[in-house]
């Protein structure tokens, strides 16, 4: 599993003025929510950057003040003009607590309908996977040796 470390701050003050000042000083606002309650964090655009832009899933591990949680991105909100980072959720990861998580889908294999001149479609790039947090893997496999022209994978055959 992929664990990627991200240096973040507490921050005092909530809303629209606080997260305004946030991002003036160069820092994204960002939440982590956990079974306890939610902090208010903000961290800087290196830090989530290898985090946030990539296809691949991966797990943050946050440093608030010296402690470390184990943590997933639950959300992020680009501005619509910039694309720039604007607020990122995180999600505290618990043991003994499954969690909804979106994990991509990778191929295998060369099928011989792609070597008699077939295309390959691919409809889902991501499945939605309840487990729990030591059960996360990197990505999905689909093994496609055996599929012909017209013939499918579905999710139920992962």
């Amino acid at each position: 599993m992929q664990v990627v470390e991200v240096s973040a701050q507490l921050r005092q003050g909530t809303g629209k003025k606080a997260n305004k000042a946030t991002r003036k000083d160069g820092l994204i606002p960002a939440v982590l929510y956990s079974k306890d309650g939610s902090t208010t964090i903000s961290v800087t655009h290196g830090g989530v950057k290898s985090l946030i832009y990539t296809p691949e899933f991966k797990l943050a591990k946050i440093d608030v003040d010296g402690g470390q949680h184990d943590c997933i991105v639950k959300d992020v909100q680009f501005h619509p003009v910039t694309d720039q980072i604007i607020h990122i959720d995180f999600l505290k990861l618990i043991d003994d607590q499954k969690i909804k998580v979106e994990i991509p889908v990778r191929w295998k294999g060369e099928s011989e309908a792609i070597r008699a001149g077939g295309k390959l479609v691919t409809v889902m790039r991501k499945v939605k996977v309840l487990c729990l947090p030591k059960d996360i893997v990197n990505e999905l496999y689909v093994d496609i040796t055996s599929l012909g022209l017209g013939d499918s994978a579905r999710v139920k055959d992962l």
